[in-house]
Formats: structure tokens, C-alpha cells, sequence
């Protein structure tokens, strides 16, 4: 939905969103309100914020917040707009977009979107208001000197602090087999592409796979759901697979997986590995069939408690419809 200026929605509460913002030469950052005064995002529960991102689970922040002010400083060579999009994490749908349109050249911060709690409702509003002084005159503006700015903690989770699954390979070697029989001409170069999947159920019920092959948006996010994102490299033959178990009680079952596709015989002759990086400890797990078998499955995770259960499994299967039976994923 198209907000003006002054406009506001509603948003649900229980659900994760990116707010992104779209400008050159522009800096955001957010400022939290309560009835005891102003600080500045700097470590909270529930929000993070990326570069021009700012991931929000309202569920998850303090019960005393009720305004986030985001906002944009203006930096050299700047747009004259700025445009800012609410999606939701699980279906990457727009919620609300806001458009600046031209700016004083004169100004040097916009508050740019509020986004508060009413009488126990959650909406954002598109607001736009500028400040020749920048920071300063925003706070002013609202009564505050400067920010009283919160220590970074580090979070409290009975999870490892990092869990993360990294699969390596090699070029399929061209030696072994005839690459005219995987691919349309033998003079295509005998280059394999792996990559790392995920089967994920939440608490919520909220259910689904990432996968390293899609676009950007369906490699999951570690701010929203699932909690969990896959970053490419095919250049050095890697994929790595990171959960944020910053949201473990969020979290319920994951079935980590591998995928190869055309251009190798089998998984033995690209040389692929899978690197578990778990509670400080590292491992390395060899994906070594003699078979072409599409996709190798590692483990089914689940969080209990706070504390990740790894169950391993180390089997090969043709679909992912074949692993969430044999799994009882589809029951989970």
C-alpha cells in the first residue's frame, strides 16, 4: 500500500519485517521512544539494523518501547528522494511503501517513518519531516539533548552463539567421465554447482525451504524467517548456511541438506565436503557417494528448550517430498 505523507496502517504485531530503505548518499538510523525518553538503536531485542535494513520482530522487543523513529542523514553526493518499503519477512509482500518525494537540498536529516503502538496496536506511518540541523535538530525537536545511548549486551541464549553448515567442492573432474553425457555438446566446461538447502518448521507453524539457487529473497534471512540464511560464493565452490540462534525460541526443526546438479557423475567426483561449525567446535563431513542421488540430507536440528538437538542422518534422496516423509518433517 501507497502511503502519503501524515498516512498510517496497521500492521500485525505477531509477524517479522524488513524495512529497507532506497536513497544515495543517505545514512538511516533509528531512535527508540518510550514514556521515560529517547535513545539510540544500538543493541535490542527484536531489531537490527543492516547498512539501509532494519529488521523488525515487534513480538520480540521490550514491552516498554512503543516508538521507533527511523531516520536518514544525509551524506555527500545525495539523492533528492528517498523511498522506504515495509515487507513482510515470510512472503517478502510490500506492506506499506513511502515516498519522499524532492528534497530541500538544504536539509540534512529526514525523520522518514514512525513506526509506534497505539492502544495496544502496531502502525507505521510515512512522515517526512526534514532538519536543516540534522541529528541535532531532530532531537531537539523533541525535547532531548542528546541520546542516551544503551551499552551493547550480548544477548542471552542457552544456543551456541554461531551454527553454521559451509559446503565446499571442486570442479567435476573431466578425466572421470564423458561430459558430453551431462551436458548438450562436449565442449561445455565440466563445472559443477552445488548447493545447500534448508527444510524449516518454526514454532509458529510457519514452514518452508531456503535454498541457494533461488533469488535473494528465498535464501532465507537471519533477522526474519526462518532465522536462518545461505550466502553463495560459487566462484571458490562454497555455501555457507548460518542461523541466528538469537530467535531460538522462535526456532523448531531445520533439515540441513546439500543439492548437486547436472555436470557430475556423483557427489565422490567433485570432492565435496561439509564443514560444521557448532558450540565452538568445528567438523568435517565428507559427501563421498559413488551415485549421482541429487540430494545428500546432514541432520534434522531441533531446538528444545533453547538448546539445539542434532540428530544425524547422512542418507541420500531423489526429492524433498521423499525426505519430509521418511523424516516425519511433513508431521512436524
Amino acid at each position: 500500500m501507497e502511503l502519503v505523507k501524515g498516512q498510517n496502517i496497521e500492521i500485525d504485531a505477531s509477524l517479522a519485517y524488513q524495512l529497507s530503505m532506497k536513497a544515495q548518499g543517505w545514512g538511516m538510523s533509528v531512535i527508540l521512544g518510550n514514556k521515560e525518553g529517547h535513545k539510540i538503536l544500538e543493541s535490542e531485542s527484536g531489531l537490527s539494523l543492516s547498512n539501509d535494513d532494519l529488521f523488525l520482530n515487534i513480538s520480540d522487543i521490550d514491552s516498554d518501547i512503543n516508538m521507533i523513529v527511523i531516520y536518514a542523514e544525509r551524506h555527500s553526493q545525495s539523492s533528492n528522494d528517498i523511498s522506504c518499503s515495509l515487507l513482510s519477512s515470510l512472503t517478502n509482500d510490500a506492506v506499506a511503501n513511502c515516498q519522499s518525494g524532492a528534497l530541500d537540498s538544504s536539509l540534512n536529516a529526514i525523520e522518514l517513518v514512525h513506526i509506534y503502538k497505539h492502544k495496544e496496536k502496531w502502525k507505521i506511518k510515512s512522515f517526512y519531516q526534514g532538519y536543516k540541523a540534522g541529528i541535532q535538530g531532530i532531537l531537539s525537536s523533541r525535547g532531548i539533548q542528546a541520546p542516551k545511548k544503551v551499552k551493547p549486551t550480548t544477548p542471552v541464549s542457552n544456543t551456541s552463539s554461531q551454527l553454521s553448515f559451509t559446503l565446499n567442492w571442486k570442479p567435476s573432474c573431466s578425466d572421470s567421465f564423458d561430459t558430453s553425457q551431462a551436458y548438450i555438446g562436449s565442449d561445455t566446461p565440466a563445472i559443477s554447482t552445488l548447493n545447500l538447502c534448508c527444510m524449516y518448521v518454526l514454532k509458529s507453524g510457519q514452514r518452508g525451504l531456503v535454498h541457494g539457487n533461488h533469488d535473494e529473497e528465498d535464501r532465507g534471512s537471519e533477522h526474519g524467517v526462518p532465522f536462518a540464511k545461505i550466502v553463495n560464493n560459487y566462484d571458490q565452490g562454497k555455501n555457507t548456511l548460518v542461523f541466528n540462534t538469537d530467535y531460538a525460541h522462535k526456532m523448531y526443526k531445520y533439515i540441513v541438506c546439500a543439492e548437486i546438479t547436472e555436470g557430475s557423475r556423483c557427489w565422490e567426483d567433485v570432492d565435496a565436503s561439509l564443514d560444521i561449525c557448532s558450540d565452538g567446535t568445528s567438523g568435517i563431513q565428507k559427501i563421498d557417494s559413488p551415485l549421482h542421488t541429487p540430494i545428500y540430507v546432514y541432520a534434522l536440528l531441533e531446538i528444545v528448550d533453547g538448546v539445539v538437538k542434532t540428530k544425524i542422518i547422512n542418507q541420500y534422496y531423489t526429492t524433498y517430498q521423499e525426505i519430509a516423509a521418511v523424516s516425519g518433517f511433513s508431521n512436524a
